[in-house]
């Protein structure tokens, strides 16, 4: 069986610069074995569409195969998305197991700082006005939203449903991740030399606390998208 890598976040701990070197690197990675699916970083559309019903997991399996059997011998796909782990329940994902030998590699940053990081976050994109235009006191009174940044119960939901041999955790600490979070994630999928690799820059910076007071009180979540 193939190998499928869900990379299911967390949050704010360079998952966008992640899926920046996943769509960057598309062919490279190709020629090494490796298949991010529908050639893309970030597979948003995808995620929804399992979680929401539309498309079942037996259909998702029988595409990514024919990605993989379409070009040079594949033996991994990669599908990225951190909103995976806004589900408090993912065994829909674990059916993956069926056609697939399944990996889960999930990011694990100090609350505190995730929290900080979290409340910048809502405010900048706004996605949900409810978090949007809190003050940071407010925002903590609702952290016990935020189900998946706890470790312990949350990591216990992956073990259960995939098997504690195949959960890949990094620590988002620079100490404990040499040569960069791209290059800890790399390392999960048994991709160790990134020669020849287009490593993106920063990518989803924090607002700072000023900017974020202003922004704050606008009504962003009201405005076009673009």
């Amino acid at each position: 069986m193939r190998t499928l890598y869900l990379h299911i976040g967390a949050h704010r701990t360079a998952t966008s610069a992640t899926q920046s070197f996943l769509a960057r690197n598309n062919d490279r990675l190709r020629e090494h074995g490796y298949l991010p699916v529908n050639g893309v970083g970030r597979q948003t559309a995808l995620v929804k569409a399992l979680v929401e019903g539309e498309r079942p997991v037996a259909d998702a399996a029988r595409m990514i195969r024919q990605q993989a059997e379409a070009g040079p011998a594949i033996h991994s796909a990669i599908i990225s998305d951190e909103n995976i782990c806004f589900q408090k329940d993912l065994s829909i994902f674990a059916r993956f197991r069926e056609h697939f030998d399944v990996r889960i590699i999930f990011t694990l940053r100090r609350q505190d700082l995730w929290l900080e990081s979290w409340y910048y976050q809502n405010i900048k994109w706004q996605w949900k006005p409810r978090f949007s235009h809190l003050t940071f006191p407010e925002f903590m009174d609702r952290r016990h939203e935020f189900h998946w940044i706890h470790y312990d119960s949350y990591i216990r939901h992956l073990e259960t449903l995939f098997g504690g041999e195949n959960i890949r955790l990094t620590v988002h600490e620079r100490a404990q991740m040499p040569g960069g979070p791209i290059a800890a994630f790399c390392r999960h999928l048994g991709l160790d030399d990134l020669d020849g690799f287009t490593q993106p820059g920063r990518v989803n910076s924090s607002l700072s606390p000023p900017v974020a007071e202003f922004a704050r009180r606008m009504p962003l979540d009201r405005a076009p998208s673009p």
